[in-house]
């Protein structure tokens, strides 16, 4: 999985000029602060509304415990999205596209707890532990923030997690995880100076019988997916930020 990562990135100094711009490299945006790292709750199937109710699936997984089945067919992101917050802040620490300040600089700024709030994430969205969520079009936050820690931009970033079949029919055959980064970059002025999805599949699969599967070995897809989907946007900066 590192591998695809390496290639991803190695493709990114290819075209990473053409994406991000003539314009100035992220590093001198430097400090970049993460707003908040955030993602949907409820891992749905890519295409599917989520369910009306989860009471179906729950009584499904009532019955296959019972029946001594280790499977699951409702998966949330609370926990996996904590993982994707550190794993995001040590693929950029390391990439050197940029000096990144510290969580704690940010979140504990009274920039950041007197910013305006997003109350429409809060239902059925989940955040990383210690992130509000900030309303990005709060256009004096930045500036606010500038003066008082000398974070020169902000980054917004939210993850999408579905699953996704790779073959079979209905829900019987192997399935993948499949993950979507948005990242929303605003400097200092409030100027939005980056605005881009990017989707990863994982590489590799896993079993599904009608719509069950191992919750354990889903989940290994998506954190090998999100570090995939983390080293595809350090790729965007690569060549400029150097």
């Amino acid at each position: 999985m590192r591998r695809y990562g390496i290639i991803v990135v190695f493709i990114g100094l290819i075209l990473g000029c053409a994406t991000w711009g003539k314009g100035r490299a992220l590093s001198s945006y430097a400090p970049v602060g993460i707003v908040y790292v955030a993602s949907n709750y409820d891992i749905n199937w890519h295409g599917e509304e989520p369910a009306a109710s989860d009471a179906n699936y729950l009584f499904d997984n009532v019955f296959a415990k019972r029946r001594g089945e280790e499977k699951t067919k409702i998966s949330k992101a609370d926990e996996l999205i904590d993982e994707a917050d550190t794993t995001l802040r040590k693929i950029l620490s390391d990439s050197g596209i940029a000096v990144f300040a510290e969580k704690e600089t940010l979140i504990n700024s009274r920039s950041y707890a007197e910013a305006n709030i997003n109350n429409r994430l809060e239902g059925g969205s989940v955040k990383a532990e210690g992130y509000h969520f900030i309303n990005f079009r709060d256009k004096t936050f930045p500036g606010k923030l500038a003066q008082e820690t000398g974070i020169n931009s902000t980054m917004y970033v939210t993850f999408s997690f579905t699953r996704l079949m790779a073959s079979g029919i209905g829900k019987s055959g192997t399935m993948r995880a499949q993950v979507a980064m948005t990242a929303l970059i605003i400097d200092a002025s409030g100027k939005t100076i980056y605005n881009k999805t990017r989707t990863v599949k994982s590489a590799d699969k896993v079993p599904v019988s009608g719509g069950f599967y191992d919750e354990d070995e889903l989940m290994e897809l998506f954190r090998a997916a999100i570090s995939d989907a983390c080293y595809d946007f350090v790729s965007v900066f690569t060549a400029q930020g150097r």
